[in-house]
């Protein structure tokens, strides 16, 4: 008999391959011989027992392994035994965050309320827990949009701060940052333009008095 009849691993999946992740041994005078199925590639077993990661893990496809060792006697006739082996996969922050858009595109009039929420950009990453916590950020190469807009952190909505003007500006060009929250950060960036629409905002004038 093996000494326990089920096994419950935890397992990052930075492992590298060729790693022992745990080590069966058998109660009893017999010389055996340890096996498990083959449609486990990701896993062998040696014949002193080890279990050994062949494959890189991936939490994102495959979070939790279930397989079946088996431990069979050189006796005739052979006698056997088995025991469960269940791997569950531990998240290692290994994705950036995607946005939804390869870009963002909206055009607002000039006469806009202050504190309107323009846009809201979104980005989601497979990572989970702090891995997968989203921030958003603005970058603003030129300086010309940091003060006239403002994005929430936790959101992503873009939201307007002072009053514009198209005829001091029609357009602005802008990064949003998506960084997540794990060890080391990932960061991903998408472009947003927001175009000015012209409001009937000023008279005519003669060009003589």
């Amino acid at each position: 008999e093996f000494e326990k009849n089920a096994f419950e691993l935890h397992v990052s999946e930075s492992t590298p391959p060729g790693s022992v992740l745990t080590k069966l041994r058998i109660s009893g005078i017999y010389s055996v011989k340890f096996s498990i199925p083959i449609e486990s590639r990701k896993f062998s077993i040696s014949e002193n027992g080890e279990v050994i990661l062949m494959q890189t893990l991936d939490r994102e496809v495959n979070d939790i392994h279930y397989m079946i060792a088996m431990a069979e006697t050189e006796t005739i006739p052979p006698l056997f035994t088995f025991c469960e082996i269940c791997i569950h996969v531990l998240d290692e922050n290994d994705n950036s965050p995607k946005f939804d858009s390869r870009e963002y595109n909206v055009n607002i009039g000039e006469n806009i309320d202050k504190v309107a929420s323009i846009i809201k950009v979104t980005a989601t990453d497979k990572d989970m827990g702090s891995n997968g916590d989203i921030r958003y950020y603005l970058e603003d190469e030129t300086n010309t949009a940091m003060n006239v807009f403002d994005i929430d952190i936790y959101t992503g909505w873009i939201t307007l701060l002072s009053t514009l003007d198209r005829e001091t500006q029609s357009e602005y060009h802008f990064n949003v940052l998506a960084t997540d929250n794990g060890q080391p950060k990932h960061v991903s960036k998408v472009p947003v333009s927001i175009k000015i629409i012209d409001y009937n905002d000023n008279p005519s004038s003669f060009n003589q008095e």
